[in-house]
C-alpha cells in the first residue's frame, strides 16, 4: 500500500465529523479497491527483509493496501536455521513450499515437509511457536495466509519471546 493511500485512509477515518459518514466513505473506498485494486502482486516486487522473526517477504499486510483483500496478510518466510519465537493468536494457515523442518507450538513438535499445511489453532492461551529448518544447507520456505479480522476478534497480541539468530539489528517489528 502506498504511503499516500494509508495517510488518506487515516485522515478520512479520524477527521470525519460524522462517524456514520466516515463508515459510508470507508465502505465506498473498499468497494473501489474490490473493483479496481491490485489483483497481482509479483514476487520480484516483494524483497525479503530481515526481522526479529527471520527473513520475511510481505506480499500483503493488514494496513489496507490497494487490493480487494485489504484485511488479509500474506507473507513468505525463508527459514535458514530457525525463526525467532513468538506468541500470538492462531487462526493462521502456513503452507510449506520448500524444505524439511519442524515447528514447535506450545511445546508440541510438528514435523513438516514440502506441501504440508500447518494450522495454528485459536486457543485462549494463544500459540507460542518457532520454526526450524532440519537441513540448513537447503531452503525451507513457507507462506502464511492470515485473515486479520478473526485474529482481532480473538484478542490477538504478538509477544516476541526470542529473536532469529540471523537478526542482529534494532527491532523494527
Amino acid at each position: 500500500m502506498t504511503q499516500l493511500f494509508r495517510e488518506e485512509r487515516r485522515v478520512r477515518l479520524t477527521s470525519a465529523q460524522n462517524p456514520y459518514q466516515a463508515e459510508i466513505e470507508e465502505d465506498a473506498s473498499q468497494r473501489e479497491r474490490d473493483v479496481n485494486g491490485d489483483i497481482l502482486i509479483k514476487g520480484s516486487n516483494v524483497p525479503f527483509e530481515l526481522t526479529r522473526q527471520g527473513r520475511l517477504s510481505r506480499y500483503l499486510s493488514n494496513e489496507g493496501e490497494n487490493t480487494p483483500l485489504s484485511d488479509r496478510a500474506f507473507f513468505r518466510h525463508d527459514i535458514r536455521t530457525q525463526s525467532g519465537k513468538h506468541t500470538h493468536q492462531g487462526g493462521i494457515g502456513i503452507f510449506v513450499m520448500e524444505g524439511l523442518g519442524y515447528t514447535t507450538v506450545n511445546g508440541q513438535s510438528l514435523d513438516w515437509k514440502k506441501y504440508d499445511l500447518i494450522l495454528l489453532p485459536n486457543i485462549p492461551e494463544q500459540c507460542e511457536h518457532q520454526h526450524f529448518n532440519r537441513d540448513p544447507g537447503r531452503p525451507a520456505i513457507w507462506c502464511a495466509f492470515i485473515y486479520e479480522g478473526s485474529r482481532r476478534e480473538a484478542g490477538n497480541q504478538v509477544t516476541q519471546n526470542s529473536d532469529s539468530p540471523e537478526f542482529s539489528g534494532t527491532p523494527t517489528v
